[in-house]
């Protein structure tokens, strides 16, 4: 048997430390977003930007491009003046499996459903949440955060009828109620779009809006405060 007494509590001196904003170690954060809004430029202003919301320091980052080949990584993210320690990208899922502990601080995958094609029903708690505890478990293992990118479902592209909200996401709602962090980015109106977090468990919720530049870049035009999405 396994327990910690409440007499051994200790509050860290140091407070608790993220690797992104509301993101620490050892969980599993989502980024969503209806297809073709940005959300790899969206990395990219992470990437370079030091005004951004949800980076809090230089990062060991491993980038898996499981939707785009090299010829479009290197389009998109080349000749950046990236703002962290390095950026690995990989382009083949099983290299996941085949890292080192303690090597980065955050992974971020892109898409959770190329990661997932061929395992589980997307659709299915039961058979989701096995997936998520099987890459937790490996997360936990290399002792990093880890991001998904993922798409949004059809009901929350509907402006009239449709919400933007951590149920937004595509499948089962499983995946939104497991993740600790929960961003998304949607367009407001043509040309400016807007990151805010939908589900932050440790810290308070955020925004910031940008304007798509005429290279499809995303530019900082706003910064929002704390509690303001």
């Amino acid at each position: 048997m396994s327990y910690i007494d409440s007499t051994k509590l200790k509050k860290s001196k140091t407070g608790i430390k993220f690797e992104i904003l509301g993101l620490k170690k050892k969980t599993i954060g989502v980024l969503t977003s209806a297809g073709g809004v940005g959300k790899g430029y969206l990395l990219k202003s992470f990437f370079t930007d030091t005004k951004n919301f949800l980076f809090k320091r230089p990062l060991k980052i491993a980038y898996f491009s499981l939707e785009d080949d090299i010829d479009i990584v290197n389009d998109k993210f080349s000749e950046m003046d990236i703002v962290h320690k390095n950026i690995h990208f990989y382009f083949n899922k099983t290299e996941f499996f085949n890292l080192v502990p303690n090597k980065y601080d955050l992974i971020i995958v892109d898409t959770f459903s190329r990661f997932n094609k061929g395992q589980v029903d997307e659709n299915s708690n039961s058979e989701m949440s096995y997936l998520y505890d099987t890459i937790l478990e490996r997360v936990r293992e290399l002792n990093c955060a880890l991001l998904f990118i993922h798409h949004t479902n059809k009901t929350s592209r509907d402006k009239k009828n449709g919400s933007f909200d951590a149920n937004s996401l595509r499948g089962a709602g499983s995946l939104s109620d497991d993740a600790r962090l929960v961003i998304g980015l949607e367009e407001v109106k043509k040309g400016v779009l807007k990151a805010s977090t939908l589900k932050i468990n440790f810290e308070s919720p955020n925004s910031q809006v940008y304007n798509r530049n005429a290279s499809g870049g995303l530019e900082i035009v706003k910064e929002q405060g704390k509690n303001k999405c």
